[in-house]
């Protein structure tokens, strides 16, 4: 299983699709498994990729991340003319293929028309562009015909180059994970690359916000009990849920994820979810998912403020 870190909604590519890998592996009688991961590098990262595989137990190998010719660095800076300023030294000191990681869309079109307005030869990549634009944007930048490419997602196969020379984000990454999902594809030839952060202290409560609105409200959570508890004690599929609560298939498998975090809910082995709570709601339990789920992202934004702050060795930092 190639990217077995999607199965985790701590992943920043985090696919709802994989939350059924575990009953399908069951189906088929549980044959061996190797799952190839390239961003859960983290023993609670790991743990838990274990744990919706079903892997309890199972041999891991984590190979060190450290390799010399990466060089990383921080920079506080606020604004977004700061930003494509900061980024101009980047482009000269380390000339050929670089990378333009921005947060949101309004921020990756600015820094791609004042990029171009400057005279750089760049692609721009990201959720609002028709899948035509993206996917030929990724093909010119990974066949080398634009050496700069701005974004805001992972990259795909088609723009994964060797010859990657800096990575900038233009601000603080969202969790170490999201982090070194990006900057390990710098320097793969072997040469000097430069990994960037271009953050602020600000950035962590944007982030926090941001994220705190992409999580579900309690009254999902609760809409969600209340639908299992209308179709009956029995399992339920999730589309059948999903329909029942009036919620996009995408939300239901991200609060059915959090309802089974905190043993609310569990998926049996044909892919059904069965709810502990169906009768009287326990919002105080629902509550506490939530919490935990905040706790999640709060936890990773304070240890990325806390890289781009160190005055010490990111690299120890990042190994640690």
């Amino acid at each position: 299983m190639d990217d077995a870190e999607r199965a985790s909604p701590r992943a920043a590519s985090f696919l709802p699709a994989l939350l059924g890998v575990q009953g399908t592996l069951a189906a088929l009688g549980r044959p061996p498994v190797l799952a190839l991961v390239s961003t859960a590098s983290s023993r609670e990262g790991l743990q838990d990729l274990q744990d919706r595989l079903g892997l309890q137990g199972a041999c891991v190998r984590a190979e060190p991340i450290y390799r010399p010719n990466l060089f990383l660095e921080a920079r506080h800076v606020a604004s977004i003319g700061d930003k494509v300023r900061a980024l101009m030294p980047i482009l000269s000191a380390a000339p050929g293929a670089g990378v333009v990681v921005a947060d949101t869309i309004p921020q990756a079109e600015t820094v791609y028309r004042r990029l171009a307005a400057l005279g750089a030869d760049v692609e721009l990549e990201h959720g609002g562009l028709s899948r035509a634009m993206r996917q030929g944007a990724l093909r010119r930048f990974g066949d080398g015909d634009a050496p700069i490419l701005v974004t805001t997602g992972s990259l795909t196969a088609a723009a994964d180059r060797p010859d990657i020379r800096w990575i900038a984000y233009c601000d603080l990454p969202p969790s170490p994970e999201a982090f070194w999902n990006m900057a390990s594809r710098a320097g793969r030839d072997g040469r000097p690359a430069r990994i960037t952060v271009l953050g602020c202290r600000a950035s962590r409560r944007r982030h926090q916000v941001q994220q705190f609105g992409r999580m579900p409200a309690a009254g999902a959570l609760t809409g969600l009990i209340e639908a299992h508890a209308r179709l009956g004690d029995g399992p339920v599929d999730t589309a059948m849920l999903a329909r029942e609560a009036s919620l996009s298939p995408r939300q239901t498998e991200r609060v059915l994820d959090m309802l089974a975090q905190t043993g609310l809910a569990a998926r049996d082995d044909r892919g059904r979810w069965r709810f502990e709570h169906t009768g009287s709601i326990d919002h105080a339990v629902v509550a506490a998912a939530l919490d935990e789920a905040r706790g999640w992202v709060l936890r990773h934004l304070e240890q990325m403020q806390l890289y781009c702050t160190s005055a010490g060795c990111r690299w120890q930092w990042l190994m640690q």
